[in-house]
């Protein structure tokens, strides 16, 4: 481990979005077969996985640590 490597916050968000795109796509996959009939009608977009969540929460901790730039 190096303490003073900084990562690519531009590439975490990259892969953010990418991973809520695919947990997207397997969510209507889901809602299409049936797994979300018990709760009604389901917005494909509100629905987020714990990993993703955690990830989000890391991310938006991470960049409120930064100091700000000039």
């Amino acid at each position: 481990m190096d303490p003073d490597f900084e990562p690519d916050v531009e590439l975490f968000t990259d892969a953010l979005t990418i991973l809520k795109a695919t947990r997207r796509f397997w969510t209507s996959i889901e809602k299409d077969i049936g797994s979300f009939e018990d709760f009604g009608d389901v917005d494909l977009d509100e629905v987020t996985p714990l990993s993703l969540a955690v990830l989000q929460m890391c991310i938006d901790a991470y960049v409120a640590g930064l100091p700000p730039s000039e």
